[in-house]
């Protein structure tokens, strides 16, 4: 089984990209992780930040995805919200344990 780590910051709050319903979408984001799962082959772990250390008000982070070499994504954390998602491949429910430790 092959894996590929993405850490990442995808997310905006809404009003920051434009006025339009599309405003708060992943800008491609779900879409290009499904197809390099795809090309690849491989599990694809996109770890987004849930919150900066330089922005500590900033909103609309987080929600950490897991997809399969299929492109399909398997699960979703939380937005928002820092903590530790413990999950097996190929299984969409995740054990979660919120910040602090």
């Amino acid at each position: 089984m092959d894996v590929i780590f993405w850490p990442s910051l995808v997310g905006h709050p809404p009003g920051t990209v434009d006025d339009s319903a599309q405003d708060t979408a992943d800008l491609g984001c779900v879409h290009r992780t499904a197809v390099l799962a795809r090309r690849l082959g491989a599990f694809v772990v996109q770890s987004n930040r849930p919150n900066a250390r330089n922005t500590p008000n900033s909103t609309f982070f987080g929600e950490s995805k897991v997809d399969s070499a299929s492109g399909e994504i398997l699960l979703t954390l939380p937005r928002d919200q820092p903590g530790i998602g413990v999950f097996a491949f190929c299984e969409r429910e995740f054990f979660w344990t919120p910040a602090p430790f």
